[in-house]
């Protein structure tokens, strides 16, 4: 066992006469005897909160008591972290589900695949709005699709754009049907639709090269 030394106080010894009386002659004595077998340490002060305990301690004894008090602040610190996680709202930026509910992993999925789709779809049809311009009937229309958060994702959309002929002036309608041809091959990826489009704009050029051929021919005769 390792020794405890604890500095303290030796009693004060003094002597009661059979009247009840302290006696301070022979407390003097008494105390003067006592000290020559027991010194007194120079104050005599009561315990306070700012005496000294003095612990000698083997090695193997300061390690084990490092080592505990390690475990214990560690044990504090995982403590207070985990009660600060469980007093932080939920992140708002994770989806979830319309209940509130975390979503599930295939969901997950699924709401990236709509973003992603989203965003390919809005792309391309403001690629075909700018390029039709001022042939565009108003701007890009979507489809929608909800998605397991409970958003909505456009999925497919549409471009409106004017592809009459111009009556009378077979030259506006040739440059009226490059502008559309353009505008639907515009995008990266053109849609079947866009083809159609692009092919219905090439076959209305065409008629309106043969329609300005007799117009041609008649300017040149009355010259």
């Amino acid at each position: 066992m390792d020794a405890l030394r604890v500095i303290g106080f030796a009693p004060l010894i003094g002597s009661v006469s059979s009247l009840g009386q302290t006696s301070m002659e022979s407390e003097r004595r008494d105390t003067t005897e006592n000290d020559r077998a027991f010194p007194m340490p120079p104050s005599r002060k009561p315990p306070s909160e700012h005496d000294t305990v003095k612990l000698n301690l083997s090695p193997s004894a300061r390690k084990l008591l490092v080592a505990e008090v390690a475990e214990s602040g560690r044990r504090a610190g995982a403590g207070s972290k985990i009660a600060d996680e469980s007093e932080q709202p939920p992140r708002t930026d994770e989806p979830r589900g319309i209940t509130g509910q975390r979503l599930t992993e295939a969901e997950r999925q699924e709401v990236d695949r709509l973003k992603k789709r989203d965003a390919e779809v809005r792309r391309h049809e403001a690629t075909h709005a700018a390029a039709a311009g001022e042939l565009a009937r108003g701007g890009p229309k979507y489809e929608y699709e909800a998605g397991p958060d409970g958003k909505l994702y456009a999925v497919g959309g549409r471009v409106d754009v004017d592809t009459g002929v111009v009556r009378g002036n077979p030259e506006a309608t040739i440059a009226k049907a490059q502008r559309i041809r353009y505008a639907a091959l515009s995008v990266s990826d053109p849609s079947t639709a866009d083809v159609a489009i692009a092919a219905a704009a090439a076959q209305m050029a065409m008629y309106a090269h043969a329609e300005a051929k007799p117009q041609d021919s008649l300017l040149s005769a009355k010259k």
